[in-house]
């Protein structure tokens, strides 16, 4: 006599207490004061600024101060580990996606990849003449 078990998980989500502290209400008050009312998250970063631009021309993202917040999204230098870092000091709820767990490998791949692309370049490519020029007419 054989015996089949088959074992399914409740839910398609794991929840787990860091603390017994109840976690916070997230505010959206601070992005606020650092945008001006219509103005874009993009207007808040270092990057925009220094390099004078004036406008953004298009987005994917419709956060702005007066518009829908469903989709806030908060400008940061490493907001992965930003993210983290304020949920838990700040004792708000973290919800990690697999796709922000991938999409934070990946950008720093991409980031060593290319501040180290000959040390990688006979990984990723199959030819070994190094870079290949492309004309278009």
């Amino acid at each position: 006599m054989a015996l089949l078990l088959v074992a399914r998980p409740a839910h398609a989500s794991v929840t787990f207490d860091v603390s017994p502290v109840k976690a916070n209400p997230f505010e959206l008050d601070f992005l606020e004061r650092a945008l001006k009312p219509g103005g874009h998250v993009v207007h808040s970063r270092t990057e925009y600024k220094d390099q004078r631009c004036s406008e953004v021309i298009q987005s994917s993202s419709s956060s702005t101060v007066d518009g829908d917040h469903d989709d806030t999204i908060i400008a940061s230098a490493n907001g992965f580990v930003l993210g983290a870092v304020r949920a838990y000091n700040q004792h708000h709820h973290l919800i990690l996606r697999p796709d922000d767990v991938w999409l934070a490998i990946m950008t720093q791949f991409g980031l060593f990849v290319n501040g180290h692309a000959e040390a990688v370049r006979d990984k990723l490519v199959k030819h070994k003449e190094g870079t290949q020029g492309l004309v278009v007419k």
